[in-house]
């Protein structure tokens, strides 16, 4: 457990995060399809908060297409990203047994990659034990089809909202001043 100095110092860490400038990510949009799936073992990300009960195998056409990536690289040179590496380096000298403890062999993120839209398509026969659900909340949701046998989706996420990924580092590797 932290203590509650340690705690204010990871807060304002945490509370830094969110004022992290996005770019473009320069990855191209992509498409999972039901034999990538199936082929690669992949699933559906859990951070959209997209749900797919039953079994794959029994889906027509299964699409997921991700849209509109940006990057959020938590080291940024510009503030915060400067704050938060002297949060960092402050965290290593000052309360080194918490780092050791803590972070030093554990996994920090240096940056966040953001989906601007999710676009889901689900064909399936009518008996199909196959289904799709997602938390609505924070986005806008167009619906192209939505019957037994066909779903389309497109969600929209406000403000690049869905954090797709995560390229992790080790924190004794972090990048620190």
């Amino acid at each position: 457990m932290f203590s509650n100095d340690e705690n204010d110092e990871l807060n304002f860490i945490k509370n830094q995060l969110i004022h992290v400038e996005k770019h473009p990510a320069l990855i191209p949009d992509f498409e999972f399809t039901k034999e990538n799936m199936i082929e690669y073992g992949l699933s559906i990300p859990s951070l959209f908060n997209i749900n797919l009960q039953g079994n794959i195998n029994t889906a027509k056409h299964l699409s997921i297409r991700v849209n509109g990536l940006t990057k959020a690289r938590i080291t940024n040179i510009d503030s915060p990203g400067i704050e938060i590496l002297r949060s960092y380096s402050s965290l290593t000298r000052s309360k080194s047994k918490t780092y050791r403890r803590n972070i030093k062999f554990n996994y920090l993120i240096k940056s966040l990659f953001y989906a601007e839209s999710v676009e889901i398509y689900l064909e399936k026969e009518s008996g199909a034990d196959l289904n799709l659900s997602f938390q609505s909340q924070n986005i806008e949701v167009e619906s192209k089809a939505d019957t037994d046998t066909k779903k389309h989706f497109i969600l929209k996420y406000s403000g690049n909202q869905a954090p797709f990924a995560a390229q992790f580092v080790k924190g004794k590797d972090f990048d620190i001043m």
